[in-house]
């Protein structure tokens, strides 16, 4: 069985492109890039996330604000709550 790891040692804040959709998985690696300075909290209406990209905000306080998926388009995301 293979064993795989995905270490983030930079500020990158999104992950795993999907030519002509965009990224699967976003971080609040970079405050006020895609997300909020503070909180981790993924900011809306930017471009680059497909669709059903999953946001995992470890900055969060606890339930509420630790999973998001995007419900917008590529183009303008629509971050919607789900953990």
């Amino acid at each position: 069985m293979a064993l795989s790891r995905l270490d983030i040692d930079s500020g990158v804040d999104r992950l795993m492109f999907v030519s002509g959709q965009g990224h699967m998985i976003g971080l609040p690696t970079r405050p006020g890039t895609s997300s909020a300075a503070t909180t981790g909290v993924p900011t809306n209406s930017i471009a680059g996330f497909a669709p059903g990209a999953l946001f995992l905000n470890f900055k969060s306080s606890g339930a509420g604000s630790c999973m998001y998926v995007n419900a917008g388009s590529n183009t303008s995301s629509n971050w919607i709550n789900i953990v």
